[in-house]
């Protein structure tokens, strides 16, 4: 017991272990950085659908992967069948684009 007194006592113990806390910080945000895992030129898709909403003819997603989709629905019946929940995975076949620029200035 006496040996860690002595030990908390120094200040150079209390630097080593702000230094092990950075270093595991960043290794772990280097490590779960959100990321695109598929490529521009990949066509086939899963992913896990964490917001969507329909305005009119436009369904719109929001996924987990970090990646947005549009899409359009053609007919009434085809509105009416949608059936998907949030969390939910659906595998997609589409075109990965990346956006455009902000074209208005600020």
């Amino acid at each position: 017991m006496r040996k860690l007194k002595t030990l908390l006592q120094f200040n150079i113990f209390y630097y080593i272990l702000v230094l092990i806390a950075f270093i595991y910080v960043f290794i772990y945000v280097k490590m779960y950085e959100l990321s695109n895992i598929y490529e521009l030129d990949e066509n086939e898709f899963i992913l896990t659908v964490e917001e969507f909403n329909i305005d009119g003819d436009k369904l719109s997603f929001e996924f987990k992967e970090n990646l947005v989709g549009i899409y359009y629905i053609k007919t009434e019946e085809e509105k009416n069948n949608i059936d998907f929940c949030l969390n939910d995975k659906l595998y997609l076949k589409g075109k990965l684009e990346l956006p455009s620029n902000n074209t208005i200035m600020n």
